[in-house]
């Protein structure tokens, strides 16, 4: 018996690795030629690519490749009479399907592990190479805005070679998002620690939590400012969907407060992000049982077309389930953690429904 149940769950693994490096050499293939007139050097190209099918078109690929391998590992089985040899030996179904299902789980795993190990340290240092550094950016030239951490930056212009800035203006604003001081000076000295000695700067103080107290005005000689990182540049430099999820979530959780209005809707929006993400690594698991009862439409002897077909249905369901509500949350009409969960849930219950007691592990 487990060496049936071996032979059923080597073709899985076999057929997912093989649909899986298909997917993703396909991908790649439209990705270079789509982004290599953007990135003509083939080292940035590469780099982007290595980022950009990881982060974004594993969480599809993964699945969709486990729903086939599982379609045509039972779908052949049938086919070629091997699941009525196993019924005629009075072996249950479920014996063969537990092991396969089993071993969807594994790949789970193996997708996640990959997903937030990989991808965060080839985004590190692909946001490394691509992005200027703090002197450059400060030093630009012309007049410009820029946000570090809580506080935003005007600089009027600036002189590499003399190290100043002039027309400076910095307005720091609390965790929750409210408007907390600020800080304007004519001339600014950037000093070689990377901190700003502000010359007779005006000094602004509110009150974020008492609006109606008046606001403290007063002319400082000289005034240090250090630029710090914080957990606000966390998103500032990275994309959202290519962050460890664990820095994902306590982002969120740092900022789920903030009174600012963009803030607020940003923060809902990764955290529906960080819920798809704990949810994505399931779908290996729940495509493989999702194609069982469709595989076993397949007729002993016959084609796989009709079979095929369905399937393709059932994809198109759950992907047209999953964008609706996904809409419907982005527009605040339904929960969004709730319906992030629902909607695989539901469908793990009707392929559940579908096997159950057995009937559709029988060939028809």
């Amino acid at each position: 018996m487990r060496i049936l149940s071996r032979y059923f769950v080597a073709r899985y693994i076999g057929l997912f690795a093989v649909i899986l490096v298909s997917g993703t050499l396909a991908v790649a293939t439209v990705e270079a030629m789509l982004g290599f007139e953007d990135r003509g050097d083939p080292g940035q190209l590469l780099g982007w690519m290595l980022v950009r099918i990881p982060s974004y078109y594993l969480r599809d690929l993964a699945p969709i490749s486990a729903f086939f391998a599982a379609f045509f590992t039972i779908g052949l089985a049938v086919r070629w009479l091997e699941w009525t040899a196993v019924q005629a030996a009075g072996i249950p179904p479920w014996r063969i399907a537990l092991p396969l299902l089993g071993a969807a789980l594994v790949l789970s795993g193996g997708t996640f592990a990959l997903r937030e190990s990989l991808v965060p340290r080839l985004l590190e240092r692909h946001e490394a190479a691509r992005q200027p550094s703090d002197e450059d950016l400060i030093f630009r030239a012309g007049s410009f805005w820029y946000q570090k951490g809580h506080s935003l930056y005007s600089i009027g212009s600036a002189d590499r070679a003399a190290g100043t800035l002039r027309d400076v203006e910095v307005f720091v604003r609390t965790p929750r998002g409210r408007l907390d001081a600020s800080y304007r000076a004519h001339l600014a000295r950037v000093r070689p620690d990377g901190s700003w000695l502000l010359e007779n700067a005006i000094v602004r103080r509110f009150s974020p939590d008492d609006p109606g107290r008046p606001t403290e005005v007063h002319e400082q000689p000289e005034l240090v400012l250090t630029l710090t990182d914080d957990s606000a540049l966390l998103l500032e430099r990275t994309d959202a969907a290519a962050l460890p999820l664990a820095q994902l979530i306590e982002y969120v959780a740092a900022h789920r407060h903030d009174d600012h209005p963009g803030s607020r809707a940003a923060i809902r929006r990764l955290d529906m992000l960080a819920h798809q993400r704990m949810s994505e690594p399931w779908l290996v698991a729940l495509f493989s049982l999702l194609a069982l009862p469709v595989a076993l439409r397949v007729r002993p002897g016959g084609s796989l077309a009709p079979a095929g077909v369905a399937a393709m249905g059932v994809l198109g369901a759950f992907f047209l389930a999953r964008n609706l509500g996904h809409g419907l949350a982005v527009r605040e009409i339904l929960p969004h953690a709730a319906t992030i969960w629902l909607v695989p849930a539901l469908f793990a219950a009707a392929a559940a429904l579908a096997l159950w007691p057995g009937a559709a592990l029988r060939p028809r």
